[in-house]
């Protein structure tokens, strides 16, 4: 950012007395908007003055025959931003230090230039933006934002979330949101977090204070509207497009349905007072006429599945939700990730395609061309190289472009 304030001659009310800065004034205040990504929470993030040429950082003299510049550049210790110790001076001696510099202007620049010779008279300090801790907007597992973490009212408001959407919330989205990673895997409001608090209120797991980050595999099949898993879990989310009316077929379970944007969420747990006992077991979960959408699962200790979707193939089969109906780009799973991620892709009719990832700054890191049939594309990206960050993905196919943000979590 550069900004440029001149003492213009005029005679309206906006001119400045004689002297543009005196000791104790402000010249400019800069507002930070820091995201509310999980991906950032507790980054440091250095804000540094910078000098492109030698009339950067200067400011002249009321009588416009001196130039004031940097004397010394201090920059911070640790992650105190509230108190900026002087920490060093920056190394100004370098006559051919080259722009641009966080050093400081150098010394070829203190040469006369038609005016008296420029002075390092400024001091500078360098500052920082600390993204807040999760931790400390709101204890983990305080979903209704009451100060008690992980009790019954906490448990009843994240099951509204899953069938509600940010509606459940009320005023406090951001604030649930970040109390939301109930089992620490860094990931804010999924089925996990459900599963795991509903450990914690039983007393089968203790609140925890570091996740592994490693997630096992689930495979989910489609066969004539029946859902199935092939191994036991401890809840699912299952999102159709539409109105559906579906009908439990797990053992005791409990089911929860609603709308959410036009889509129908089910949500299927076990009953609290038997959840050290009864699981979704492996087998037919439900029975819905419709198409699905997405699917969010978890395994019995409170951990986040990769689902593999495995639909009919067999055209003898009953089933209208083989093909989908339009395009569409999911969600890349997981995410964030690391080292590899699946992005999915609809395809109604057979048509070429274009994937392309960016980088924050819009640079184009990975292309993927082709062509697919009517059906599923599943793209595993494995970025080897690339640091960790938010990368975009875009996808084109046909007159079908859309784009999603994912996140690589080294």
């Amino acid at each position: 950012m550069r900004i440029v304030g001149v003492a213009d001659v005029n005679s309206n009310l906006d001119h400045p007395t004689n002297n543009l800065l005196v000791s104790g004034d402000q010249f400019a205040c800069i507002t930070f908007l820091v995201s509310t990504d999980e991906i950032f929470n507790c980054d440091f993030l250095p804000i540094r003055w910078e000098w492109m040429d030698c009339g950067d950082n200067s400011i002249t003299s009321p009588s416009l025959d001196s130039l004031y510049f940097s004397r010394n550049v201090f920059d911070f210790i640790g992650s105190d931003v509230i108190n900026i110790p002087s920490g060093f001076r920056a190394d100004l001696t370098n006559g051919s230090l080259p722009f641009p510099t966080t050093g400081g202007t150098p010394d070829s620049c203190l040469f006369p230039r038609g005016i008296t010779g420029p002075k390092r008279y400024i001091d500078f300090k360098n500052g920082a933006v600390r993204v807040m801790c999760s931790s400390e907007l709101d204890p983990r597992g305080d979903i209704n934002i009451n100060g008690i973490a992980n009790e019954i009212a906490d448990l009843v408001q994240l099951k509204r979330y899953f069938i509600e959407g940010n509606a459940a919330f009320g005023t406090h989205v951001e604030g649930s949101t970040a109390a939301g990673d109930v089992n620490c895997d860094g990931i804010p409001l999924t089925v996990a977090d459900l599963t795991y608090i509903q450990g914690i209120i039983i007393g089968r797991f203790l609140p925890c204070t570091q996740g592994t980050g490693i997630l096992d595999s689930v495979t989910i099949s489609l066969r004539n509207d029946i859902i199935s898993t092939d191994r036991a879990l401890g809840g699912a989310l299952f999102v159709f497009e539409g109105r559906v009316t579906p009908t439990l077929l797990a053992s005791n379970m409990e089911m929860s349905i609603g709308m959410v944007s036009g889509n129908t969420h089910v949500l299927v747990t076990a009953h609290l007072s038997q959840f050290s006992t009864e699981f979704i077991a492996p087998g037919s979960i439900l029975q819905a006429d419709g198409r699905l959408i997405s699917t969010d699962v978890s395994d019995t200790l409170g951990a986040s599945l990769n689902v593999q979707l495995d639909f009919a193939t067999d055209v003898n089969e009953d089933n209208t939700n083989i093909l989908p109906r339009s395009f569409a780009l999911h969600q890349n799973y997981p995410n964030p990730f690391n080292p590899s991620t699946t992005i999915k892709i609809d395809f109604p009719r057979s048509s070429d395609y274009t994937i392309t990832i960016y980088n924050i700054r819009g640079q184009k890191v990975n292309q993927q061309k082709g062509v697919h049939e009517a059906g599923e594309l599943n793209y595993l990206w494995e970025p080897k190289d690339l640091p960790s960050g938010v990368y975009f993905y875009k996808v084109q196919a046909g007159d079908f472009v859309a784009s999603r943000k994912l996140v690589l979590l080294k």
